[in-house]
């Protein structure tokens, strides 16, 4: 007020000094003791509140910034906790990727082994059956070669039988066979393996002979001795060859 003041009243250059320095260094009014006073304990109070507010302000600014600080040390933590989780999980599945991949390896080698087994005992099965259907075939040759044989000998045996030797043609004496028969019908009984003997292992033209030789050695009918001296079957035999 006082510069305005003086500027109104002169336009010198001095007064414009004047309101510069008065504008920088406004004059103070003076105070009573008593104002001072209060004054003072006002801006002690002022200050005290001002330095209570300031330290609360720190402190609050203080434990936010720890709240803060505590937040993301929790988040860390947790965020590192994940990451282990998620690692342990990795780690987990790779094992029992591993794990899964090694029993189908071992169930591979498992199946491939049994197959190589079967395979054996299918051949070791195929060569067993070819070696057995082998010995079959050359066991039923055998056999049909000895039941041949064993026809062949009782076909021999019954031509011999039936079919006097040739060459025993010109060895059989009528006479002699006359003479055997009547001794095997002389007296009780009849030697029959002797009349086997002579009669069917003769030809019909040296039974004949026979019969005229016993005829003329002892006077008798052969045909009616063997007939008296011979029964069943036997004697329907013996009388058929003689006839």
């Amino acid at each position: 007020e006082l510069a305005d003041d003086l500027e109104k009243h002169s336009n010198h250059t001095t007064v414009g000094v004047l309101k510069e320095i008065i504008m920088k260094n406004p004059p103070q009014r003076k105070k009573n003791k008593g104002s001072d006073k209060h004054e003072k304990s006002s801006k002690s109070k002022t200050d005290d509140e001002s330095d209570s507010e300031d330290g609360s302000a720190t402190r609050r600014s203080q434990t936010s910034s720890q709240a803060r600080n505590e937040e993301k040390q929790k988040r860390e933590e947790e965020e590192q906790r994940n990451k282990e989780e998620e690692q342990k999980k990795q780690m987990e599945k790779k094992r029992k990727d591993e794990k899964k991949k090694k029993k189908e390896e071992e169930k591979k080698k498992q199946d491939a082994e049994e197959e190589r087994i079967n395979e054996e005992a299918k051949k070791k099965k195929d060569k067993g059956e070819k070696k057995v259907k082998v010995q079959n075939e050359k066991q039923k040759k055998q056999e049909k070669k000895k039941e041949e044989e064993v026809t062949n000998n009782r076909n021999e045996e019954q031509n011999e039988k039936t079919k006097p030797d040739e060459d025993q043609k010109d060895k059989n004496d009528p006479n002699e066979d006359a003479t055997r028969l009547y001794t095997a019908m002389k007296g009780l009984g009849t030697d029959e393996a002797t009349v086997i003997d002579i009669i069917p292992h003769r030809s019909n033209s040296q039974r004949q002979k026979i019969k005229k030789s016993y005829q003329k050695l002892y006077q008798k009918d052969l045909m009616k001795e063997l007939k008296s001296e011979t029964s069943g079957d036997f004697q329907e035999v013996i009388q058929a060859l003689m006839m």
